[in-house]
C-alpha cells in the first residue's frame, strides 16, 4: 500500500487548514494479486472527513457482486443503510438494520464484460467525532453490457453506530472471496 509519508503530512497541516485547502492523498493500493480485503488502518486524524475512491472487481460467479465496509475492524451489528438502485427503467429501495457491515455500493464481477471494473465514491462524514458516523455512497457497473438490466447506478447511505473515531477502514466483497488484480483504491482526507 502506498501511504503518504505522515511526518510531511503532519507539517503541511497547519498550513492547508489555515487556508482551507480541500483534499489531500492520503494512501492508495493497486492490486497486483487477489486478495480478500483492503484495509486502510492508523488514518491520520488531522482532516474533518475521508473520500474514497475505488475501481472494483471481485470473483464472484455473477455479474455483479457488493460492496461491503467496516470501521476500526468491528464487524458487530453495529451498521444500518439505505439503498437506492436504479437498473434499466426500474428503481428499487431497501433500509436495512442492525448489518455486520455496511453495504456501500455494487461492482463488477467474474462473469462481467472482461477487464471492466465497477466504480466507487464514497464520503465519510466527521469521521475523527465522538458521534455515530454517516458514509455516502455511489457506484456503478455495467455488467457484460448484454441486456439494458446491466446497467446499474446505486446510491447507499449508511449509520455506523459508534461514537468511536475511525482508525481504520476495510473494504470488502459481499459473496465473492476477493477482489481481483487490477483494482485500486484511494483514500484522501478532506479539510
Amino acid at each position: 500500500m502506498t501511504v503518504f509519508n505522515d511526518g510531511v503530512l503532519q507539517s503541511m497541516l497547519p498550513n492547508l487548514k489555515g487556508r482551507n485547502e480541500g483534499m489531500c492523498f492520503i494512501a492508495q493500493e493497486t492490486l497486483t494479486g487477489s486478495v480478500t480485503s483492503v484495509t486502510f488502518s492508523s488514518i491520520d486524524q488531522g482532516f474533518t472527513h475521508l473520500q474514497i475512491f475505488a475501481s472494483l472487481r471481485s470473483d464472484q460467479a455473477a455479474e455483479s457482486d457488493d460492496i461491503e465496509i467496516i470501521f476500526n475492524g468491528d464487524a458487530g451489528s453495529i451498521y444500518d443503510d439505505q439503498r437506492l438502485t436504479a437498473s434499466s427503467t426500474g428503481v428499487s429501495a431497501q433500509a436495512v438494520r442492525a448489518q455486520t457491515a455496511i453495504t456501500i455500493g455494487t461492482s463488477e464481477a467474474a462473469s462481467s464484460r472482461a477487464n471492466s471494473f465497477g466504480l466507487l465514491n464514497a464520503t465519510i462524514n466527521n469521521y475523527t467525532a465522538s458521534i455515530e458516523h454517516n458514509i455516502i455512497g455511489q457506484s456503478a457497473r455495467f455488467g457484460d453490457v448484454s441486456a439494458d438490466t446491466d446497467c446499474v447506478l446505486v446510491f447507499r447511505a449508511g449509520k455506523h453506530r459508534s461514537a468511536a473515531a475511525i482508525t481504520s477502514i476495510t473494504i470488502f466483497p459481499r459473496l465473492g472471496t476477493n477482489y481481483v488484480s487490477g483494482c485500486t483504491f484511494y483514500l484522501y482526507g478532506i479539510l
